[in-house]
C-alpha cells in the first residue's frame, strides 16, 4: 500500500518497526511477525507504525477506517481478513474494542469489480475473490482498515470520522 502511494517501504520495513509485545495486539503485533508463530495486531498498530515512516514533508498520513463498510473504503486500503478467505475462528480476546482473532490476516484491497474483491496478499499473490464472502470475513474480523492519504485527504477523513 506504501508503495502504490510513490513511498519506498517494504512490508518487512514495517514488520520491523512495529512494536512487539507478548500482550497487546491493539499498539503492538504479538509476538514476532516473521515466525510461524507470531500472530497478529490491530487497525492502530499498523496506522501508527506506517505514520513513522511518514515524513510530513512526503504530504501523506495513514488514517484508520475500522467500521467503514467495505463497499465504501478507499483503494488501496489495508484491511483485516484472513489467509485464503477462511471462515473467521472467534476472537480470543478483546481489547479497546478490537478482537484478536487466530487466523487474522491483512491484505490490501485493490479494488472491487464485477462481484469479486481484488487484493495483494503479502503472503503472495494477487487473488481475486468472491465479494460476498470477502465481505463477510471483513465485517466478522471487525471491519478493520488502514488508509495511507495525502494529507488534504486525511485530515478531511479525520474531520468527517469526527476523530481526534
Amino acid at each position: 500500500m506504501m508503495r502504490m502511494n510513490g513511498i519506498l517501504v517494504t512490508k518487512e520495513d514495517v514488520a520491523d518497526a512495529m512494536p512487539k509485545s507478548d500482550e497487546d495486539f491493539v499498539y503492538s503485533f504479538i509476538g514476532d511477525p516473521y515466525s510461524y508463530s507470531g500472530w497478529a495486531c490491530s487497525a492502530p498498530c499498523l496506522t501508527n507504525t506506517l505514520n513513522g515512516f511518514l515524513d510530513v514533508e512526503e504530504q501523506f498520513a495513514a488514517v484508520e477506517l475500522t467500521g467503514t463498510p467495505l463497499q465504501e473504503l478507499p483503494t488501496p486500503c489495508c484491511v483485516w481478513v484472513t489467509i485464503d478467505i477462511e471462515t473467521p475462528q472467534p476472537a480470543v480476546r478483546e481489547q479497546d474494542g478490537y478482537g484478536l482473532f487466530r487466523n487474522s490476516h491483512c491484505v490490501v484491497l485493490r479494488g472491487i469489480h464485477d462481484d469479486k474483491a481484488s487484493v495483494i496478499d503479502p503472503l503472495g499473490g494477487d487473488p481475486d475473490y468472491d465479494l460476498e464472502q470477502f465481505e463477510s470475513v471483513y465485517n466478522a474480523m471487525g471491519r478493520q482498515a488502514v488508509y495511507v492519504a495525502d494529507i488534504d485527504t486525511a485530515v478531511r477523513i479525520i474531520s468527517d470520522r469526527g476523530v481526534g
